[in-house]
């Protein structure tokens, strides 16, 4: 197996791809009469990695949160945080995940809406994906999104109050 070189991986440079996609949404959550913005984070240096992906997981999971929010706005956070013997440091992902230990970097996707539909959430949390379950409007599917989200080392978990859903993103540096 040959390992790709430092150039075919590129770089992932998360504030910017983060800032990109705000930009890119902005229009749309105006037209729907919503706020989108970019919330206090953690100061994130590029790190080895394709962009791709990561950039088409947070764009549709910002279009996920617009589609599903009726009023008030979308927050993104960036986040840095430390896996040690499993345990997250800063985060708290479900009890059934199990992080690699390392350096890790996470988005988190905050929303005003009322929730997650059932099948969004079967989507996020069922032992098996299935890339068809989730659909939120245009876009990819909850399901599809896990599926590159695990393709690429990266997790992908929910929180759900009476305030709003928060979808997070977390990918290891190392």
């Amino acid at each position: 197996i040959v390992e790709p070189t430092q150039e075919e991986l590129g770089t992932i440079d998360l504030p910017f791809i983060v800032e990109d996609a705000i930009e890119e949404w902005k229009d749309t959550a105006n037209e729907f009469g919503l706020e989108i913005i970019l919330g206090p984070s953690l100061p994130i240096t590029p790190f080895s990695g394709n962009p791709q992906p990561v950039e088409q997981i947070v764009k549709n999971l910002i279009g996920s949160a617009i589609n599903r929010t009726k009023q008030g706005r979308v927050v993104l956070n960036l986040h840095r945080f430390d896996v040690e013997n499993g345990k997250a440091d800063g985060m708290s992902p479900p009890d059934n995940f199990e992080l690699q230990d390392g350096l890790w970097v996470g988005v988190t996707v905050a929303d005003s809406s009322p929730g997650l539909t059932e099948e969004a959430i079967r989507a996020l949390t069922s032992d098996e994906i299935d890339p068809g379950v989730g659909k939120i409007g245009p876009g990819l599917s909850m399901g599809e999104i896990r599926l590159i989200s695990e393709s690429i080392g990266a997790s992908l978990w929910y929180d759900q109050t009476p305030a709003g859903t928060t979808l997070i993103f977390a990918l290891p540096v190392t």
